[in-house]
This record gives C-alpha cells, structure tokens and sequence, in this order.
C-alpha cells in the first residue's frame, strides 16, 4: 500500500521510482500480488499513471498494467479491473504520435491481460485485431510478434480462431519473403509454431486454408542457405500438417480428396516436396535437427496427404528421395551433376517407368564409383528413406527392407525379374539406410539385414543363410566402416537378437575385421536401450579387456570408446575391468626405461609390453567416459572417480612408454574440462605430477649425414602436461586446502627486445616462437606480485619447470 501511495506523490521522479518499485515487488511474487491490500485503489492509480504526460510515467505504466495482469490465484485482477486496464493500455494502442517505447508498453500490456483475462471478456477479439494490426507495421512488429505468441501460448486457452487465418497469411507473407531480418524471421516461425500449437486455431470453418499459407510461404526457408530456418519452417509445416482432420468423398468407390486438402496437397507438391529434396542434396545437410525434421516433413506428407495422392504417398515419396540419391551420385560419377533444382523437378514430375535408370558398366567399379560420389548426400537420403520406411506400414516396410538387403548384397532385380549387379552407389545408400532403419524399428523379423550388414563389414564371416552374400572388396575400407555403424544401429534396435551373434563374430575376427566389428560395438553401446543392453555388459565387457592389448592402436583406442560408452550405463562392470588393465602394468615384465640418448639410436618403446598396452588403454577408456555428453549418476562418480586417481600414477612413471604417460595427462585434461567435480578432489597429487612432466626432457641427436639434428621427445608431453595446468585454471579446479584461495600460476616475464636463456631454453621477444619452435604463452591475469601491465608493454612467457611460482600449497 506504501507503494501505491507513492504513486499519488506530486513528483513526478518519485512517483516514477514508486512506479518501478511496485513493479518489482509484483514480479518477484506474482502469487501472492506483492502484498498489496487494495486492489481497488492501485488499479484506479495505474490507469490514471498511464494517462501523464511524461512518456516515461507512461511506459513505466502500461509496464505495471502488464505486471497486475499477470497475477494469479487470490491476487488476480477481476474482470472490472481487468477492462479498466484494458482501455487505458489501448488507448496508448490506438494512439498514432506516441513515443516508440510507449507503443511496446502498451503492446505488452494489452498482451498480458488478452493472455491471462481474455477467455469470456469483452475485449478478446478487439485486441486480438489491435495486436494483429501492429504485427502489419514494421515498427512495431517485433512486439507484436512476441505479443501473439504469448497469447497463444498462454495457459488460459485463448481463443484465436477469429484472426487464426489471416494471421498465419499476413505474418508468413511479411515474415519470410517481405523482409531479409534472419532475427524477424526466426521469431515469426516461433509466433506461428504457438499460433499452430493452439487447438483453437482450427476450429475454423475450413482449416486447409491455414495449412495451404504455410506451405506456400514456409517452402521458400526450406533450403541451405540457413539451416535452422530451414529447420524451424520444416517443424511448423509438420505441425500444420498434422492438425486438420483429412475429409475424403467417395466417387464410384474409389476414394478422392476434398477440395480443400487438394489445394494443400497442390501446393506440397509444386513447391514443398521439390524444396525439400533440393536440401536434400545439400552437403551442408549433415546429422541434426534439420536432417531429422525434412524426414518428420517427408513423413507427414505421406501419411496426411499421401493416401489420396499420386506423389506425396509413402511409395512414390520413396521412390523420387531413391532415384534422387541414385541419379545425383551417378551424375557425379560421370563427371558432371545436374542442378539441384532441375534433379529435384525431375523426379517428382517424371515418369514413374523411367525411375530405374540403367546404368553403365563403370559405375559398377566400387572404388571408383566411391570416390566420386557425394556421400554426405548418400546419408542424408539414407536418413530420409529411414524415416519413411519406419512410419510405412509392415506389409511395406518388409518389402523395402528385402530390397534394401538385396541391393546391400550387391544385387538387383530388373523390370524382367532378372539379377544384375548394383551400381555401387546403390549399394552404399541402401548400407546407410538399413542402418538408420535399424535405430528407428526392431529389425529382429528381418535377420537377412544383420547377415547382409555382417558381411559387407566382415571377410571371415559365414552365413547360416542358403543365399550367397558376396562382400564389397577389401579395398574400400570405407565402405566397410560404413556398413560396421549399420551393423552397429541396426543391433542397437534388436538387442536381444543381434548382441550375440555381433559378439561371436568377433571372438574369431581376423585383425583386419576386429576393428570394424569393435566399431558396430560401440555404435551398440552408444545408442541402444540401456535397460536392454544391461544382460549383455558383462559379456561385452570381457570381450573388449581381450582386445585391450591389442598391438595395433586403433584397435585400443576403438576398445576404449567401447568401454567409455558402457561406463555411464555399467560403471561398476566397468570400473573393475579397469582395475584390470590398471593392474597388468604391474604383473608383466617392463623392457629397460627411456633415457636420454646421445647418438641416433630411438629411445626404447615400453608399448611392446601388453600390460602398457592395456594401461594406455585404460586411460584412453577414462577419458572417453569422462568426456561423455551423458550426464553422469551417482553410480558413475562413485565408481569411476577412483579409478582416475590410478590412473595418475601413469602419469610420472619414467618406465612408461611416452605414449602411455601422454594419454593419462590428455585423459587428465578432459575430465577437467568435463567433469571439474571429478578431478578437484585429486588436484594436490595431480600438480606435483606434472611439474615432474613438465621438467622432463629428452632429448637425442640424429646424425643426417652433413648436419645433426636435436629431437626432443618429451616435448608432446611437456605440452599435455601445461594443457592440463590451463584447464585446471580455466575451469577453477585448483583449490588451495588451506586457505580455500584459487592457487594462481605465476610465470615469468621479460620486457620488450629483451632475450633471457636459462640452461639450453632460449626465449627470443619478437618472433612469437620459443626455442623449442613453440608459440610463446602470454598469461591472461595480471603479473607477480600484483601489478598491472599497461596496455602498451609488450610480454611474453616461456613456461618451464624453473617458473612454476605458484600461490596455492597444491601447486
């Protein structure tokens, strides 16, 4: 009450700051209205406020007509109060020589009190027309624009049938090919995807005609040249889409479109359909949401208008999205592609007798055909036609996935029944798409798929089928990673009935094919069920701690993936796993340590040893389930926390192999990166750590004949061991225990053209490069001991063992 006094106050600054502090308590306790004791009173005051003079009382007005309108429960304004209000906002609304401020004031007002009192008040349609008229204006459409979404939005159903049509013709005209604002644009999409969203929006006499204005105006943001526009339009398009209930006549028993789907089915096909399979192409087009959203769109067309149409059904969507695909990497394969635009209006206005095209013998060379086709887009349709197939119904899906499994066979059926052959771009696109089907469906009725996927990754492999499965050549190796991430998927979706054979097939792998078959494992690990997937994590599990050892480092670094992946679905099964491989380091025999050489000799390589081997890849494994996006359970600390603090003692150990002692300091820097709560427990013992890495050199002369050569092989370490020390900082893991201060690293500095050697390192100002051929750090804080370098004095910093001045006792 206090507050509303303040605003009868003679001065118009105090009834301003009374205005503003009234304001803020309504904000902060919406609930309960501020404690205001006389609604009666205030509400008479607002509205004389927003009849001053000073445009600042003004705005500052309609701002607390905005605030009232939004309380609830007992505090909420009545509908008396509610009109008052309202005509004192409109007539600001309505008002043509008023400030800019003021016209949004009164926009948000009018908004606040349509969205919270407009249902069965007398002002509805009035303001709705007000709001929509200020959406026409450029000035103010920004405004208006936020104004209509909160209406429709809001939580009490406003009904907006009466401007539903009109606004989605006036906002998508102005908004999508009137203006070039990407920021207008995105904001009308947001606006339309509410208005869309509101039930009460078709419940209008002929609802088509909303859906006939999106896809009109929609269809031209469906392209590359901004894919979240694109994105946004598609999901809009899909929502309209769907709304409609679909109304059919019968005419001599066959069934026909009504007149007014037929006008939205006119307009997906002249212009949506061709859009989107023009993006379809697009390299630009890669996994997301814009990928996931043209397959919701070709979806929607199928289900909603395909049924009564001869282009949009699921069959011939499926056909143009193959052809399109199938032409366009044939294209490329010859040596030169057709337009996008021309391609796309090809296949869906040409004749469905000649979507088979015959192809020429070359075509049928994989590596050739490989490397000219356009792969990305080979996976984006392969998505799209995963997308379809997933939605058909059975009968469809099974024939799509035999011909799918066929063409992955290498093997086609012509119009004569007759087996030829399969380009290999064909092969390729119906590898990706079995795949993606796979994460969409349970293929467990089609096992033909899995065997087909087996064998185009696996040369060893033996189907238990009767036909003959003839895998690509061993030359393209990545067509044969392409098909293991099939593989992979299509487990993930059927865990139950692939899981098993994918692990038997790789418990007598040949070396060339375990890494593959690792790759489809971790594709399982990564997107299958994790309730489905807990049976088989111990089995799993040991199967990979098998592998661990392995010579070759990619098939320990895809291990690794492997066990990063299981760790937040099985941390415990994990974790001892990795108590495992942690422990061999200490059982098997080590060859002599590294040290320094003085002749050309290579410094001895401790990676010959299996247990090394396993504890590179057990550091590999922590940090790929430390850098995992999944956010992590208290299973998950509990269980994995331990295991880093083992894995610190790879860091300094001298009889380690290089190699192992980078990757504990690069699994080091990850989980500070992603996981600071992990690693500040262990920070007292991890800096000492690395001050030993940091000091470590080792350094060996190369006799080249004429000239010698220095190499310093400590160097990638020294490097990952400073990388960590800047992520500690950055990510204010570094905590002193003493005095709970952040412990700051102090580096030393030399004043311009100025050279300071210390031993053998040389630091040279002017060229930005140490002696080592390293860029120069430049700290971010302020120097030692507190003083602020000018802006105009020049520093650089070598960091080095001798340098480390640090505040905090941990460091």
């Amino acid at each position: 009450s206090a507050d509303a006094d303040g605003l009868s106050e003679k001065s118009q600054a105090l009834r301003l700051d009374a205005a503003r502090l009234l304001r803020a308590a309504l904000d902060v306790d919406d609930a309960s209205g501020g404690g205001i004791a006389s609604r009666d009173v205030l509400v008479d005051k607002v509205a004389s406020l927003v009849m001053e003079e000073w445009y600042k009382l003004i705005a500052e007005g309609l701002r607390l007509v905005a605030s009232l309108a939004r309380l609830r429960g007992s505090s909420a304004l009545s509908a008396r109060h509610a009109q008052v209000l309202y005509e004192a906002a409109t007539s600001k609304l309505e008002a043509k020589d008023v400030d800019h401020e003021i016209k949004e004031c009164a926009i948000e007002a009018a908004a606040a009190l349509v969205a919270n009192h407009g249902p069965g008040s007398d002002f509805l349609e009035g303001a709705l027309g007000l709001v929509l008229e200020k959406a026409r204006t450029e000035s103010t459409r920004p405004a208006a624009l936020k104004a209509l979404g909160d209406i429709a939005s809001s939580d009490a159903q406003v009904d907006v049938s009466s401007i539903a049509v009109q606004c989605v013709k006036d906002l998508a005209s102005f908004g999508f090919t009137k203006y070039a604002s990407r920021s207008l644009k995105q904001a009308t999409l947001d606006t339309l995807q509410k208005i869309v969203d509101n039930e009460s929006t078709w419940t209008v006499a002929n609802p088509w005609d909303i859906v006939e204005a999106v896809l009109d105006e929609a269809s031209n943001l469906v392209c590359d040249d901004d894919l979240h526009l694109a994105h946004l339009a598609m999901k809009l398009t899909v929502a309209a889409v769907g709304k409609p209930k679909t109304k059919t006549t019968t005419r001599g028993g066959k069934a026909k479109k009504s007149s007014p789907q037929e006008g939205a089915a006119g307009v997906a096909k002249a212009r949506t359909f061709p859009a989107a399979l023009t993006l379809l192409r697009s390299p630009l087009l890669t996994q997301g949401p814009a990928l996931d959203a043209l397959g919701d769109l070709l979806v929607a067309f199928a289900t909603v208008l395909g049924p009564t149409d001869d282009v949009l059904g699921f069959a011939p969507a499926y056909a143009a999205v193959f052809d399109l695909a199938d032409k366009t990497a044939l294209a490329s394969g010859g040596g030169g592609a057709a337009s996008s635009s021309s391609q796309a209006s090809d296949v869906v206005g040409g004749d469905s007798s000649n979507n088979n095209m015959d192809v020429d013998a070359d075509a049928n060379k994989a590596p050739a055909a490989s490397s000219r086709a356009d792969k990305q887009m080979l996976a984006n349709a392969a998505s799209a036609l995963a997308a379809l197939c997933a939605e058909a119904d059975a009968t469809q899906r099974a024939a799509k996935v035999d011909e799918l499994v066929a063409l992955v066979k290498g093997e086609e059926s012509t119009p004569k029944q007759k087996k030829k052959k399969a380009p290999w771009a064909r092969v390729r696109l119906a590898t990706l798409a079995l795949g993606e089907l796979g994460k969409r469906v349970d293929l467990a009725s089609s096992p033909a798929a899995f065997e087909a996927l087996m064998a185009a990754s696996s040369t060893t492999w033996k189907s238990s089928s009767s036909s003959t499965m003839t895998p690509p050549s061993d030359d393209d190796k990545d067509h044969k990673t392409s098909a293991a991430l099939a593989l992979g998927l299509v487990a993930s979706g059927s865990v139950a009935a692939f899981l098993p054979p994918l692990l038997e097939a790789l418990e007598g792998a040949a070396d060339d094919d375990e890494y593959v078959l690792l790759a489809a494992t971790k594709e399982v690990a990564s997107a299958a069920d994790p309730k489905a997937l807990a049976p088989f994590v111990d089995r799993v599990a040991d199967r990979l701690v098998r592998s661990a050892d392995a010579e070759g480092e990619p098939t320990r670094a895809m291990v690794a993936d492997c066990l990063g992946a299981l760790a937040p679905i099985a941390p415990a099964a994990v974790a001892a796993r990795l108590d495992a491989l942690l422990d061999r380091r200490s059982t098997d025999p080590f060859p002599p340590p590294p040290k320094q050489q003085d002749d050309d000799e290579d410094v001895e390589n401790s990676l010959a040893n299996p247990g090394v081997r396993a504890s590179w890849t057990a550091a590999a494994a922590l940090k790929q389930a430390s850098s995992s996006a999944t956010h992590p359970a208290a299973s998950f600390v509990e269980h994995v926390g331990p295991r880093l603090r083992r894995a610190l003692d790879l860091v300094d150990d001298p009889k380690l192999d290089l190699a192992v002692r980078r990757q504990a300091l690069v699994m080091l820097n990850a989980c500070a990166h992603h996981r600071p709560s992990l690693i500040a427990p262990l920070v007292a013992e991890a800096v000492p750590k690395l001050r030993t890495v940091v000091d470590l050199k080792l350094e060996r002369v190369v006799d080249l004949g004429p000239f010698k050569h220095k190499v310093d092989d400590g160097l990638p370490v020294r490097k990952a061991a400073i990388a960590c020390v800047a992520t500690f900082l950055d990510h204010a893991v570094v905590v002193s225990s003493s005095g709970g201060q952040t412990g700051a690293l102090q580096t030393t500095t030399q004043s311009d053209d100025t050279t300071t050697e210390k031993g053998n390192n040389t630091t040279t100002k002017g060229t930005g490069l140490d002696a080592d051929g390293d860029a120069e750090m430049t700290p971010v804080g302020s120097p030692p001991g507190g003083k602020t370098m000018s802006p105009a004095t020049t520093t650089t910093t070598k960091v080095e063992a001798s340098s480390f001045a640090l505040a905090a006792p941990e460091l």
